[in-house]
């Protein structure tokens, strides 16, 4: 029983942040992905044969924690990411573009938000 326990600790140390990042780049949800993750480490832990503690293992119960959730929430999965490098390279990098895309977003509203509150001051500015 500590081998097995021993051998989970080992798993989750070295790939939950990968686990983390398979279902980021399938959900886009950071917390959702974190909350995948530990489901899939859950079920890995009612497995009783050590010959199964490993990373293959574990990437095979991912995907089926996965679809578990979109039947479970009836969402409609995202197109998959066709460049799993972008995910490898770590999801700071998607973070800083949401936030700018975020940002553009807003000012865009609230240019739209001038125009619309002052019908004629898009036509008076230059």
């Amino acid at each position: 029983m500590n081998n097995v326990k021993f051998v989970l600790v080992e798993l989750h140390k070295k790939h939950f942040k990968s686990v983390v990042e398979y279902f980021y780049s399938k959900t886009r949800d950071f917390a959702l992905s974190e909350d995948l993750a530990q489901e899939t480490f859950l079920k890995l832990c009612k497995v009783q044969d050590t010959n199964k503690l490993n990373v293959k293992y574990l990437f095979g119960i991912a995907p089926n924690v996965l679809r578990d959730h979109w039947k479970s929430s009836q969402r409609v999965p995202i197109e998959y990411v066709a460049d799993s490098e972008k995910v490898m390279r770590g999801l700071s990098q998607d973070y800083s573009e949401e936030k700018q895309e975020k940002q553009e977003r807003v000012a865009f509203e609230q240019q739209l938000a001038t125009i619309f509150s002052h019908p004629t001051a898009y036509l008076t500015e230059k």
